[in-house]
């Protein structure tokens, strides 16, 4: 890249437009704040949006407050061909290519990225890295070297190792094998931790035998005495047989006695006659009435004589009324006779049945005294006050056997129990020596993984610092006084372990003088181009620290102070 010409308008103390044309090399005079840093943060602003540190919040402190339109604007030739670049600020940011509005990482074609291009334009930048951001930068524009190489170098064997154990990314591959180490460390810390919580020492409790003989004889004894049955002190069943006999023949008795009292006489029966009486009757006043309405009469006309014309009728309801009289007397008589047997049969049948009830009376009574002789009532009474007699003296066995049986159960289960606890405890104790056998197989196993593990940590470091030696293979052909340093020995293991550091002639960056830093930046930049295949200008502010700036292949724009001179910019022939 050679910047040709830069415009600028608003930017820093610049109200104006000005223009500066360069070169190839490029000389930038004049006295303090004239101005010469400006064109370099220029440069960097229009292609990074940032200023010389590549702050890109830095666009408020490079601009004009007073100027509402601050742009930059660059032409250059990139790879032989002519563009123009502007970048403005006019309330928003604005990129304008060759007249056509883009985005900023469609400017990354020309510079790769803001730290190589800072790194190749202004020598105190990369320098100024922390070291490990300065090692990425460095590391990510070196040309990658092959593996096969590195495992050429390594050895057969380290090479199938990490071949072996998915070895891919060096980083990543040491990162995931040291989460791994860590893994196993924790899980041995676990591990011991847990063999050592599994030696307690827990007693073994002696077996104990339990003889049990007493106990099933006290068994039996309760066995039969709950089993054992009292005799009545009176044998009163036979008498409980003649009660009840003698209770069913008075209760048979009083029935008869019930049954005789309902039972009616056998009457001679008179109603049909009584029935036949009023039948007669009706017939005799039906007669009557019929008689009385009989007066059918006439007289003769020649003797004017009365005539009875109903004389014959009223002869034969005579004759009818002579009879139904005559037959109603005689039936009377007959329901008379009949009600006077009558009288007679109830009469016999109250004597007698009076006669029965009193000597069925005579018999029941016979039968309850013959019960009262009987006395079972006071012969229950002695049985059950003998019963309760004979049940308290059991009982009072039964609970002292009880007793006798409940202690000598509960010794029985004290020792089952101590053989119980006594199997536990085995039983517990084999268990944690299969443990303790398991644990110990598990730290064996995880030991030997551990030293796996750290077996491929190491070849990995190898590789790492192979590739790393032979990166600074690269470095080293580009570079003078310049070292870069990439590992380091440490010095209580004297194991190489990865690094970044800065010498210009083996001094470290803090201590050199201003002259020697930009000597030394000046080396990297012409390392980065190098290494990247990218040109870049190259802007050195304080020139005038050096007494003869080391030319790179490159454009060169170099900003001196000179006293009492206003800003100068020449191209030199």
């Amino acid at each position: 890249m050679l910047i040709n010409k830069i415009s600028m308008h608003g930017f820093k103390k610049h109200n104006d437009l000005v223009e500066y044309r360069l070169g190839k090399t490029t000389k930038i005079y004049g006295d303090n704040d004239q101005g010469k840093t400006t064109i370099g943060e220029a440069v960097a602003w229009a292609f990074l949006g940032a200023d010389l540190t590549g702050n890109e919040k830095a666009t408020k402190r490079l601009t004009n407050p007073d100027c509402k339109d601050v742009y930059v604007e660059i032409d250059f030739t990139f790879k032989g061909k002519e563009h123009n670049l502007v970048r403005r600020r006019r309330g928003s940011m604005q990129i304008y290519l060759d007249d056509a509005k883009v985005h900023q990482h469609e400017l990354l074609n020309f510079y790769h990225s803001k730290e190589l291009f800072l790194s190749i334009f202004y020598p105190f930048y990369f320098p100024a890295l922390t070291p490990k951001n300065a090692k990425e930068l460095l590391t990510s524009t070196l040309k990658p070297i092959p593996k096969e190489k590195v495992y050429e170098e390594l050895g057969e064997s380290i090479a199938n190792k990490l071949k072996e154990t998915g070895f891919n990314i060096p980083n990543l591959y040491l990162e995931n094998q040291r989460v791994r180490l860590r893994e196993i460390s924790d899980d041995l810390n676990y591990w011991d931790g847990f063999k050592d919580a599994q030696q307690e020492d827990e007693e073994v409790p002696k077996e104990e035998v339990f003889d049990d003989r007493k106990l099933k004889e006290y068994q039996e004894e309760l066995s039969k005495l709950n089993a054992l049955t009292i005799s009545p002190k009176h044998d009163i069943e036979d008498l409980l047989v003649r009660r009840e006999e003698l209770r069913g023949k008075v209760q048979s008795l009083e029935l008869e006695v019930r049954e005789l009292s309902r039972r009616e006489p056998k009457l001679k029966d008179v109603k049909g006659l009584i029935l036949e009486q009023d039948s007669l009757r009706s017939q005799y006043l039906s007669k009557q009435k019929e008689l009385k309405t009989l007066d059918n009469k006439i007289y003769c006309p020649n003797c004017e004589a009365e005539i009875d014309l109903d004389i014959s009728r009223k002869e034969g309801i005579g004759n009818d009324l002579e009879q139904l009289g005559h037959e109603g007397i005689e039936l009377g008589k007959q329901i008379e006779k009949l009600q006077e047997d009558n009288s007679k049969i109830k009469k016999e049948h109250e004597e007698k049945t009076k006669k029965e009830v009193l000597e069925k009376n005579e018999k029941i009574k016979k039968l309850k005294l013959e019960i009262e002789s009987l006395n079972i009532e006071k012969l229950v009474s002695e049985n059950k006050e003998y019963a309760q007699k004979h049940e308290s003296k059991v009982a009072k066995q039964r609970t002292e056997l009880e007793q006798k049986i409940l202690i000598l159960q509960e010794e029985k289960q004290k020792v089952e129990l101590n053989n119980l606890e006594r199997i536990r405890v085995i039983k517990r104790q084999e268990d944690l020596a299969r443990k303790i056998k398991e644990s110990e197989k598990t730290i064996k196993d995880l030991n030997d993984e551990k030293a796996d593990v750290e077996k491929c940590i190491d070849y990995a470091k190898r590789y790492n610092s192979t590739s790393l030696r032979l990166q600074g293979e690269q470095i080293d052909k580009h570079l003078d006084k310049v070292t870069i340093q990439l590992e380091k020995i440490i010095e209580s293991t004297g194991e190489l372990k990865e690094d970044f550091k800065i010498l210009y002639d083996d001094k470290e960056f803090q201590v050199l003088s201003n002259s020697e830093r930009i000597k030394a930046g000046l080396e990297i930049a012409n390392l980065l181009m190098n290494v990247s295949g990218l040109t870049l200008p190259v802007f050195v502010d304080n020139a005038e620290s050096i007494t003869v700036i080391p030319k790179l292949d490159t454009q060169m724009i170099e900003a001196s102070v000179k006293r009492n001179t206003e800003l100068t910019v020449e191209v030199a022939q």
